[in-house]
């Protein structure tokens, strides 16, 4: 299931309606909220969780018992056992929500490690996708619509004038620029609100907002 640095995605229907006892249900939630791949032992389990040597073993029964999970457990080079490895059910994991994991290729990586590979992969795809506003930007169709439905109380050529300029000026990137060009409108209109109020004056006051929300 998704998963970020602080949370874990789980269907209301799973926290609702699994079928299984509380303690298994919190456990299920638990292991889903690691990142494929991440190498986990019992004694880790039961520290984090609380739930006890004996609860977990009868909790691990019951999920296996309905299907929710498999384990597995590999022999290493040596003959020894190694690592045991927790999978979802295939009939219990929603399309397209589980990529390929790092088990099957046998790259295991640590938690914490794999945790800031994929913070560092997403600020490289952020970063990568940000960009200066283009030299020939104007609003999509989709954005010219909106100037009667939504913004009908500013002048639409000289708005569209003054947000080219600012932001060609101050070289910041951003991700969406359609979508800062709807934010700036939004600011400008709620401003004016039909009142007659100075564009310069409405124009100000929405840029300072913006960069207050950049701030925070």
């Amino acid at each position: 299931m998704p998963v970020d640095e602080n949370f874990t995605i789980v269907p209301n229907e799973w926290l609702r309606n699994t079928g299984l006892s509380p303690v298994a249900n919190f456990l299920l939630i638990y292991l889903l909220s690691h990142q494929v791949g991440y190498e986990i032992r019992v004694r880790q389990i039961v520290a984090e969780t609380k739930i006890g040597v004996k609860a977990f073993r009868s909790a691990l029964k019951e999920l296996q018992a309905q299907d929710w999970v498999s384990v597995s457990r590999a022999k290493q080079a040596d003959g020894t056992l190694g690592s045991y490895r927790y999978e979802l059910n295939s009939s219990r994991v929603p399309q397209g929500t589980v990529a390929d994991g790092t088990v099957a290729r046998s790259t295991v990586a640590e938690g914490t490690l794999l945790r800031r590979q994929l913070r560092e992969n997403k600020y490289r795809e952020d970063n990568k996708r940000a960009i200066k506003l283009p030299n020939d930007w104007k609003p999509s169709e989709r954005l010219m619509g909106m100037f009667d439905s939504k913004w009908p109380d500013v002048d639409r050529d000289y708005e569209v004038e003054q947000f080219q300029t600012y932001w060609w000026a101050s070289g910041k990137t951003k991700v969406d620029w359609d979508m800062t060009f709807q934010n700036w409108m939004g600011r400008v209109q709620k401003r004016s609100g039909g009142s007659g109020s100075s564009a310069a004056r409405l124009r100000a006051e929405a840029l300072a907002e913006m960069e207050r929300d950049e701030n925070e």
